[in-house]
């Protein structure tokens, strides 16, 4: 009898353990994910400033142009420490590392119904967001 309740027991341990972990790699994946979002806008705003910079240089006002040039610096750091930082590798080696280190059957229902579970609860939050909005 012990053994018998020790089985469940352990199960749902294991499931447990598993949840916590596919929320971990979920809340990774998402961090790279908005890393590279940030990424793409900080590119789109350092062509902005740069087309700025170039019309700010045809008219010649050093105070303004040495501002802007600042500003391009900054940007351009920004972007290589992102870079730097492999925001893509990252996410396709999250990616592939959360179905490799499923061993069995029951770890990958367990993972498969935490994967699914995590959308749903997203747009559920999403949904309240917007209605407390309105």
């Amino acid at each position: 009898m012990p053994l018998q309740l020790a089985s469940p027991q352990r199960q749902r341990h294991v499931k447990s353990h598993i949840d916590t972990w596919v929320d971990r790699e979920l809340e990774n994946i998402h961090s790279l994910i908005d890393a590279e979002h940030s990424l793409e806008q900080l590119k789109e705003v350092r062509a902005t400033v740069n087309s700025h910079y170039n019309q700010v240089k045809a008219g010649v006002d050093q105070k303004e142009l040495a501002s802007i040039g600042d500003e391009l610096k900054m940007r351009n750091a920004q972007i290589v420490d992102l870079q730097q930082k492999g925001c893509l590798s990252d996410l396709e080696s999250r990616s592939k590392s959360l179905v490799e280190r499923v061993q069995c059957i029951r770890e990958l229902r367990s993972v498969s119904k935490q994967l699914l579970k995590s959308p749903a609860q997203q747009a559920h939050s999403l949904n309240e967001q917007r209605t407390a909005m309105d």
